[in-house]
């Protein structure tokens, strides 16, 4: 059964650290996992910065579950970090996506809101993903980057629909933090 092959894998786990319960469980078809064993194995993948295996895992086992399950929302995140540690910029805007339409609690969905944009003149593409960025007069954060200019990050609180304040890291040209106001149109 799918427990006898969780317990076995922890068994090898403990023994032999969790590269080797890793390599046990891919032997496996996942037809034969349960969902905790499917969370055990990203999770092995995860410490051993195996992001694919990870990934595969944490698919596999969001897919034993029912959409409504709350455990569905663990998978979803634990896909979303393999993605992001891997720095694979497709990779974590599809996981995001994933996240934001799937999530079984609405607070986490809104974590996970996500797009892409180019900036002008030179159509850098950057990936971004912002939490709580569609409330009024309250915090949001946002972390924008692209593989060619680095990173941005920025806590703000939206006073009212076009009016922002932020305080904010910005990585891409040179380090600086400074605090701006934003007007959108």
């Amino acid at each position: 059964s799918a427990d006898a092959y969780r317990y076995k894998a922890l068994c090898l786990c403990e023994r032999l650290g969790p590269r080797a319960a890793l390599d046990e469980l891919l032997k496996l078809p996942l037809s034969q996992f349960n969902s905790a064993c499917a969370y055990d194995a990203a999770q092995y993948a995860l410490r051993l910065g195996l992001w694919d295996e990870a990934r595969y895992f944490s698919r596999g086992g969001r897919a034993l579950l029912a959409p409504s399950s709350s455990a569905v929302g663990d998978f979803l995140e634990l896909d979303f970090a393999a993605a992001f540690l891997s720095g694979d910029a497709d990779a974590i805007a599809e996981a995001a996506r994933n996240a934001a339409a799937m999530h079984p609690d609405p607070a986490r969905r809104d974590f996970f809101r996500s797009r892409s944009s180019f900036s002008l003149p030179d159509l850098m593409p950057f990936y971004r993903i912002q939490w709580g960025s569609s409330r009024l007069r309250r915090p949001y954060l946002s972390w924008r980057w692209s593989p060619d200019a680095g990173h941005e990050a920025a806590v703000g609180y939206r006073v009212d629909g076009h009016i922002s304040i932020e305080v904010y890291y910005d990585g891409t040209k040179s380090d600086k933090v400074g605090v701006r106001g934003l007007w959108s149109l």
